[in-house]
């Protein structure tokens, strides 16, 4: 989807003037902001599909309103933003305080999702919002500190 590339773009900004080029760094945070707005987004439409749906826009949520395809979608993104989370370290940009930290946080993102499979309800949507709000200052938090040991 295209939406997520916006929000995405400013790390790639902030690492060329940083650094001077766009190397694979700024792809890399390019990556993980780009998986990470998808469950994010697609929680906050889960819990407010009907504002969406008297509003008329067609969000998914809106349009296939048992939920199974959101679903793929918010475990699609968060299934890939394992692997992509480890390039950090993978790339030798991030060390292994980055390689724990990183991956545990991560990994909780993605159990966040876990109750919505179970049970499609605004609660559980709620979870994986609230994972997502934390996760960005978090993984900002252990690049700070594996940047800094």
């Amino acid at each position: 989807s295209l939406g997520p590339i916006p929000g995405a773009l400013p790390p790639i900004g902030r690492w060329t003037a940083a650094t001077g080029s766009i190397d694979s760094g700024a792809w890399i945070l390019f990556a993980i902001l780009y998986l990470w707005q998808h469950p994010h987004f697609f929680a906050i439409a889960w819990m407010c599909k009907d504002d969406y749906e008297k509003a008329g826009f067609k969000m998914l949520p809106v349009i296939e309103p048992d939920g199974a395809r959101t679903m793929r979608q918010i475990f699609w993104h968060l299934s890939l933003m394992i692997p992509v989370s480890l390039l950090p370290f993978i790339s030798g940009m991030m060390g292994n305080v980055y390689l724990a930290g990183g991956t545990i946080i991560t990994l909780g993102y993605f159990c966040s999702a876990i109750p919505m499979l179970r049970h499609k309800s605004k609660a559980n949507a709620s979870i994986i919002l609230k994972a997502s709000v934390f996760y960005l200052p978090l993984l900002l938090v252990i690049i700070i500190i594996d940047k800094g040991i």
